[in-house]
């Protein structure tokens, strides 16, 4: 593999080569941005905010220096979150410009809003390690509960929140609704791993090893939203990989129900938490009866604020349920919603563009020859349903909105090189990245 395949192999390609065109400084940033942001979820590990903002102002600088174009929409959205707290004038409880300056280093660190050819592989390799480190925090947690441990911080994370309303297990995180996705993502990217052909059969058993461990954890967390949007991505996963033979579809179907049923006494009573939480939500009038008022909430925010919104990372200061009033944290309970709310008609317009607009290109290219596409569709596609009930898109303190804009990000630039690729087919230029412009 040359060092041009590596731009458009970033998880498939030879990471042997990979590691030589980064250097030794890449690599070890590129690990570094993986580990501490992941570290700050860790129950086991004390608060790390300082190391998170050291790391984030770290990548954001390496990113500037090895800059060569700059990304418009990016630039669009970072602007229209500007001019929503100019227009909403929100309450200072809420710290919007410091939340904002916040975003923008996760930004800059991780979304091609700054882009060149090293820095396309780096973010690659960011995402490489993070999502091995994933499967780790998720077999690990799995683990945790067989052996009697939680290290999921309850007078943290549970001090204005129903037990009865959200899952009491972390496993190795801090918080249940953080096991949950991350856990999802990771039993995903397994999916991803088992479908590359031509494997011998001890890394098929491995690989499903690690598979049903990453489901367990996410059985654990009692998260619905995980668990469907886990599902959404691995039948998304199945769909590109297989879209134009119709009969593996049908097969693979036929196997994960199969499989389902086999080894339901098995997984049954991981999910009893899950169960117990969705029979709350029904006595309680509603199958999603914890969500509802604060989507209620957006709604009206987004009534009284239609085009620029309330503000960034704010909220009417009435909706008093949904943040803390000591330092102004706040959930919003969708991400889709947020957006609106936040940064009202015109942010939907940009976030929806950036999002779905990666996810439909990605999509026009993945399949059994570009598995880095399908991965990344999959992966989004995780997201883009888990955004419908949490609200962390713009929250740069949170690492799952590290995590998506970092995997968003992967996909934006790999959608684009493949619309630069054969726009240079097409006009027979040479296809050098450096003739490749990434905007």
């Amino acid at each position: 593999m040359n060092q041009r395949n590596i731009l458009y192999h970033p998880f498939t390609g030879d990471q042997t080569i990979i590691d030589k065109f980064l250097g030794a400084f890449g690599i070890m940033l590129a690990m570094l941005m993986a580990i501490v942001p992941m570290s700050r979820i860790l129950g086991f590990i004390p608060d790390s905010d300082a190391a998170y903002y050291a790391i984030l102002m770290t990548g954001s600088a390496y990113s500037l220096i090895r800059l060569r174009s700059l990304s418009v929409p990016a630039l669009i959205l970072l602007a229209v979150c500007s001019i929503s707290i100019l227009v909403g004038s929100p309450d200072e409880l809420f710290s919007p410009w410091v939340r904002l300056a916040l975003f923008t280093l996760v930004i800059m660190s991780v979304f091609p809003l700054s882009q060149s050819r090293p820095l396309i592989v780096y973010r690659g390799k960011i995402a490489y390690y993070t999502l091995w480190i994933l499967v780790a925090v998720a077999i690990g947690s799995a683990i945790c509960y067989f052996l009697g441990l939680n290290f999921m911080r309850f007078e943290q994370n549970y001090s204005n929140v129903d037990l009865s309303e959200a899952g009491t297990f972390g496993g190795l995180t801090t918080h249940s609704m953080i096991l949950g996705p991350l856990s999802g993502v990771a039993s995903v990217y397994m999916t991803c791993k088992l479908m590359k052909p031509g494997q011998n059969m001890p890394r098929i058993i491995a690989k499903t090893a690690l598979l049903i461990g990453c489901v367990g954890a996410l059985l654990l967390s009692a998260s619905r939203g995980s668990l469907a949007a886990a599902v959404g991505g691995i039948a998304v996963a199945l769909f590109l990989n297989n879209r134009h033979k119709f009969s593996s579809i049908a097969n693979s179907l036929i196997i994960l129900i199969i499989i389902a049923f086999a080894f339901a006494p098995l997984y049954m009573p991981l999910a009893s938490g899950m169960i117990q939480k969705q029979e709350n939500n029904l006595n309680a009038g509603s199958m999603f009866a914890s969500r509802e008022e604060k989507w209620g909430n957006r709604i009206n925010e987004f009534s009284a604020n239609p085009v620029f919104g309330i503000g960034f990372a704010s909220m009417d200061i009435a909706n008093t349920d949904d943040y803390n009033p000591a330092n102004g944290i706040n959930e919003p309970g969708s991400s889709w919603l947020a957006v609106l709310s936040m940064t009202g008609v015109a942010g939907l317009i940009v976030v929806g563009w950036m999002v779905l607009g990666t996810f439909f290109r990605l999509c026009k290219i993945a399949g059994p020859t570009n598995r880095d596409a399908t991965l990344i569709a999959a992966l989004l596609s995780v997201f883009i349903v888990h955004f419908v009930i949490e609200g962390y898109i713009y929250a740069g303190g949170s690492y799952l909105c590290y995590l998506f804009w970092l995997l968003l990000g992967n996909g934006y630039s790999l959608a684009r090189l493949a619309k630069s690729r054969r726009s240079n087919k097409k006009h027979n230029l040479p296809r050098h990245p450096n003739n490749l412009r990434v905007r």
